[in-house]
Formats: structure tokens, C-alpha cells, sequence
């Protein structure tokens, strides 16, 4: 049995509103019934040091906004090999809960950012080989094209 690297990766939940503080959660699973927070199984993490495995999938729920006009935002990201946690771009707000739990769910499968990133690139490099044979090809017809030409001028 193949055992997972773990790294200590050291967690500070966010604060931004001043009246609440996040919470931080090593997710594990994802159940697709569920629209909250309680869609999200695994444990929440410490303040401070955690032992967690290489690649795992981490999210975090903020309170926003002022003290009296506060809101939630969350966010999504994964242990690093170094013990990082690299937080993906952007947050989730809660009319967009649900894409951000099929966004977990998909974390939670195995789609790391590498392998999105990844992903991507083949596609950009399939498009853009398609993109140069065409080119080829009008360069091909203007040399023939050219070819002709010359063929003609050659009979003045």
C-alpha cells in the first residue's frame, strides 16, 4: 500500500468583517444533495499547525463586509508540497454555492490545477495546430497561385 505524503501545513482562518471569524475545512468528500456548508465532509482544521496529505483539497468559508452589514464569501485551494496552501483565484458568494460545490467535488475527485492547467493547454495546442494547417494551406494555394502567375508572365 502506496502510504500519501504529508506535509504540516500551518492555518490562520481569514477575518476581514472584524466581527466573525472564518473556518477552514480539509475536505474529503462531497455530498451533491446538500446546499451548505454541510455539503462538505472532512475535518476542519486547526488554527495553527495540521498534518495533511500533498494535494488535499481545502476550503474556507469568510465573513465579509462590515461588522453590521457582514456577508460570507468562500474560497477553494490544496496543500502544496511545501506545506502551502495555494488558494485558487477568486470567491464564491452564496448565490453561487452550488457551483462552488461541484468546483470542490471536482477537487475532491483528483482535478488538481495542474491538471486543468494542463488540460487547457492540450486544448489550446490542438486548436492552434489546427489554426497553423489552415494557415498551411493558404500559404500553399498562394504559392501555387504565385507559380501560375510566373508561368504567365514568362510568355510576354
Amino acid at each position: 500500500m502506496n502510504k500519501q505524503e504529508t506535509v504540516i501545513v500551518t492555518y490562520h482562518p481569514t477575518r476581514e468583517s472584524g466581527r466573525r471569524k472564518g473556518w477552514g475545512k480539509h475536505v474529503t468528500g462531497v455530498d451533491a444533495q446538500k446546499k451548505n456548508g454541510y455539503a462538505f465532509e472532512g475535518a476542519f482544521l486547526n488554527t495553527g499547525e495540521n498534518e495533511l496529505p500533498v494535494g488535499a483539497a481545502i476550503i474556507e468559508k469568510n465573513p465579509a463586509g462590515s461588522v453590521k452589514n457582514f456577508y460570507y464569501v468562500w474560497r477553494l485551494g490544496y496543500v502544496a508540497g511545501d506545506g502551502a496552501i495555494e488558494w485558487d483565484e477568486g470567491e464564491w458568494n452564496r448565490s453561487e454555492f452550488i457551483s462552488f460545490r461541484n468546483r470542490v467535488a471536482e477537487r475532491v475527485a483528483g482535478e488538481t490545477p495542474d491538471k486543468a492547467k494542463k488540460a487547457k493547454l492540450l486544448a489550446e495546442r490542438s486548436r492552434l495546430e489546427s489554426r497553423i494547417a489552415d494557415i498551411d494551406a493558404e500559404i500553399e494555394a498562394f504559392r501555387s497561385g504565385e507559380e501560375t502567375d510566373a508561368g504567365l508572365a514568362d510568355d510576354d
